[in-house]
């Protein structure tokens, strides 16, 4: 074949036909980008809605636990499973004390919810124990002083007038000092 053009018209040509192959080659690379960008789009939805899924059943199957709270219960649990044993052992050591909260607590009616306890003892046999909690009413936290007043072991009991406002639902403090007797044990 022969090429009648001019060399300068060859060479435009040639520069037209390849400006033409890059417009062209660029838009297929842009198509395949676009069509390559749909299937993983598409793909990581996939993933992601079977993961999503995949949570749902695993929360369904272990009964929708919260892992930290669970950790911090068993934090929890384990430092009052320690302060009950402390105080057990510290019960087992001293039987006194472990009789005068006896019977303390067994003279507590069934109205009358104790939130603390505190006992200071000021030796073997005196000490001062400091009560506060709530009484479903009045009457019901008239009749434990009253029955803690019987009691030879403790004394000086003080109620403040401002627990008996109230009619239910009283909170009180209850400061008694104890003289508890000495008795051996075996």
């Amino acid at each position: 074949m022969i090429n009648l053009l001019l060399p300068i018209d060859r060479l435009a040509r040639r520069r037209d036909y390849r400006r033409r192959r890059f417009i062209l080659a660029g838009f297929l690379l842009a198509v395949l980008l676009v069509l390559a960008s749909l299937m993983v789009g598409s793909f990581y939805l996939r993933i992601v809605t079977e993961r999503r899924q995949l949570e749902r059943e695993l929360a369904q199957v272990l009964g929708v636990v919260d892992v930290q709270r669970f950790d911090r219960l068993r934090v929890e649990l384990a430092e009052s499973a320690k302060r009950l044993t402390t105080f057990r052992q510290w019960l087992e050591s001293d039987h006194r004390t472990a009789a005068l909260l006896t019977k303390l607590i067994s003279l507590r009616p069934a109205g009358i919810s104790l939130g603390s306890i505190h006992y200071l003892r000021h030796s073997d046999v005196e000490g001062e124990i400091k009560m506060s909690g709530q009484a479903t009413t009045r009457a019901v936290l008239l009749d434990w002083v009253a029955a803690l007043k019987s009691e030879p072991i403790f004394s000086n009991i003080e109620s403040p007038v401002s627990d008996l406002i109230k009619n239910r639902q009283v909170d009180f403090d209850i400061t008694l000092d104890v003289r508890v007797p000495v008795t051996h044990q075996p």
